[in-house]
């Protein structure tokens, strides 16, 4: 009996065990949806009063300066600094701050940021940024077209001659980099006059380093697949009919220097029954024309839409019968002149068909151009020497596809 009561309470106990599991199993998606909406609840209740009280506040100085009252503009500037004062949020962009420095006359601020500011924007890329808002927009906007104020301000502050000629080119270049009307010439030259007219002052290093940037354009290459036609003069005309070309050519430019080499094949026929050791080259009979080069031309001219360059160089002409042909009758290997010495002048006018550009990932600019060439050349054989009483130039017109990539390089 006792065996059996014993029996009873295990059964007892394991019956309740297993009744707590399956009630601890059924309850959790109800405790889980729970924690869920609690969560949820969290999330949808949050709010960031750091980056609010700063969105309101870029908000209202916006629209306060829209309305040019820069004594609030001020007070607004002063309380975001002072109450945000975290190193994890950024209250203005640099160059917004810059201006609005510029509109409130706080000259001594703007001036002492100058050599922080590489510091200052790389700070701000490990916090939290402002939220996206019209401010350096209407910033921007507003001081390019009211700039004679702004500068007027400068020339009534109490500064001195330096530090008003650096803020007012400083300003300049503010209004460039935020999408003002500017010239890069025009930059580059105020910052000429200002290094000339204030040398070894404190600027000087910052104007050199981030304002006045002039590039060069030392090498360059380019490629063209080209065709025309070309004809010759004196006896060699009278031999040989006007020839059709292809070709490839290959630029290398230096500066305004361009070194180009050039393989010109070209397809003619004779006109008349010509004699050579070992048989009659007849007429009407295929031609080919080679005219490899090396020139070295000069840029007069690189618009935005065209380039000029005269050239002059050495070529070697070779006129003679097709491959074929000579396979067909290997005595019309005679018949070949082989190459001879020609002199070349003439010049290259490239039609532009697409812009120069700058690289996102190096910002450098890149002088480079797809273009249709139109190329003339005067070649003079000198056949003369091995062929005594033939005479004759070879004058060509091409036209080419091709294109031109030139990276600029900083000079200072």
């Amino acid at each position: 009996m006792a065996d059996d009561e014993k029996s009873m309470r295990r059964i007892v106990s394991l019956s309740v065990v297993i009744f707590f599991i399956l009630a601890v199993a059924a309850c959790a998606p109800f405790v889980a949806r729970a924690q869920d909406r609690d969560v949820k609840g969290e999330i949808l209740n949050y709010t960031d009063s750091t980056s609010d009280v700063i969105a309101k506040g870029r908000g209202l100085l916006t629209e306060k300066f829209m309305a040019d009252d820069l004594v609030k503009v001020s007070q607004i500037k002063d309380y975001l600094k002072a109450s945000n004062a975290s190193k994890d949020y950024v209250v203005f962009y640099p160059t917004e701050y810059s201006l609005i420095l510029y509109w409130t006359k706080d000259y001594k601020e703007l001036m002492e940021r100058i050599d922080k500011q590489d510091s200052i924007f790389s700070a701000q890329y490990k916090k939290v940024l402002p939220r996206n808002d019209l401010l350096l927009s209407k910033l921007a906007s507003k001081t390019s077209e009211q700039k004679q104020r702004v500068l007027g301000f400068i020339d009534a502050a109490d500064l001195g001659e330096v530090n008003k000629d650096f803020l007012k080119l400083n300003l300049e270049n503010t209004i460039a980099h935020t999408g003002g009307a500017w010239s890069r010439d025009t930059l580059n030259r105020m910052a000429d006059d200002f290094l000339s007219k204030h040398p070894g002052s404190k600027y000087d290093g910052y104007v050199r380093k981030k304002i006045r940037y002039k590039v060069t354009y030392d090498w360059g290459l380019g490629f063209e697949f080209f065709s025309g036609f070309g004809f010759f003069t004196g006896s060699l005309g009278k031999n040989y009919a006007n020839s059709v070309p292809i070709g490839i050519a290959f630029d290398i430019q230096y500066r305004n220097w361009v070194l180009y080499l050039r393989d010109y094949i070209g397809f003619s026929k004779t006109k008349s029954d010509m004699s050579f050791n070992g048989g009659i080259w007849s007429a009407n009979s295929q031609a080919r024309v080679f005219l490899p080069e090396a020139s070295i031309g000069y840029v007069i001219t690189d618009s935005r839409l065209l380039k000029l360059a005269p050239f002059l160089g050495i070529s070697s002409m070779d006129i003679g019968p097709t491959s074929s042909d000579q396979t067909a009758q290997p005595s019309l290997k005679n018949a070949d002149m082989g190459f001879s010495r020609t002199y070349t002048f003439g010049f290259n006018a490239d039609i532009k068909l697409s812009k120069s550009r700058t690289t996102r990932k190096t910002g450098r600019a890149k002088n480079d151009f797809l273009m249709i060439r139109v190329r003339y050349a005067y070649n003079m054989p000198q056949f003369q020497n091995a062929y005594p009483g033939v005479t004759g130039d070879f004058h060509s017109i091409t036209i080419g596809i091709g294109s031109f990539e030139r990276r600029s390089k900083r000079k200072y």
